[in-house]
């Protein structure tokens, strides 16, 4: 949908006169921005040990999915010196529980491939190097055990959220801790047919290095 704002009732070549000077002006912004904050730095690689928090969240209640400690390994290019992209990869493992009214049962377990792609913000500093991002989330839920073998869990899209620090420790070597708040849900089928959505929103603790490409 497109929306019309006021000058856009000026004449053709006063808009285009406005719009010509607003790309230079910022274009000069930018550029100034960049040479004061210094050359881009290199691409990274990282690997991150990273544990993941419970869900309680279903529709209709009773489904638990259990936290997860696993491994992710991602990759950062720079597009200026205050500005990067960030893809992650990581393999997770969650245990899933029924929680009855009597007792509390055993389902099984499913295997999750989340892909995390994030636009980051980093401020120019020398020693620790915070950074902030956000971006879109994507999971495959690929393996099911136990009495969820059967079952055919939906891939879940949705926003996530970054912050996090670099230590350099050598000029090729950097120690990274990041935390991401992440929105996952999927749906299946329970026992009696009917359709189950299973929230799961894990606040992702990681810690890691990172390795110059």
């Amino acid at each position: 949908m497109t929306t019309r704002l006021p000058f856009f009732s000026a004449s053709l070549t006063v808009r285009r006169t406005s719009l010509l000077g607003l790309i230079l002006i910022s274009a000069g912004a930018f550029d100034a921005t960049a040479q004061y904050a210094g050359p881009a730095p290199s691409s990274r690689f990282f690997t991150r040990l990273t544990a993941t928090g419970p869900s309680h969240s279903s529709e209709p209640e009773g489904y638990k999915a259990y936290s997860s400690i696993h491994l992710e390994i991602g990759v950062r290019r720079p597009f200026t010196s205050t500005l990067a992209m960030e893809l992650d990869l990581a393999h997770e493992s969650r245990e899933m529980d029924w929680l009855g009214p009597e007792k509390e049962e055993s389902l099984g377990s499913i295997e999750l491939l989340p892909v995390h792609l994030l636009l980051q913000y980093r401020p120019p500093m020398h020693k620790w190097q915070p950074y902030i991002g956000a971006g879109v989330n994507y999971t495959l839920f690929w393996e099911k055990s136990g009495e969820l073998n059967s079952k055919k869990f939906s891939p879940s899209a949705g926003p996530i959220l970054q912050v996090g620090v670099d230590r350099p420790l050598t000029s090729h070597l950097l120690l990274n801790l990041d935390i991401k708040f992440i929105r996952m849900k999927t749906d299946f089928e329970g026992p009696q047919k009917e359709q189950i959505r299973l929230s799961i929103h894990p606040t992702a603790m990681g810690i890691g290095l990172g390795f110059t490409l």
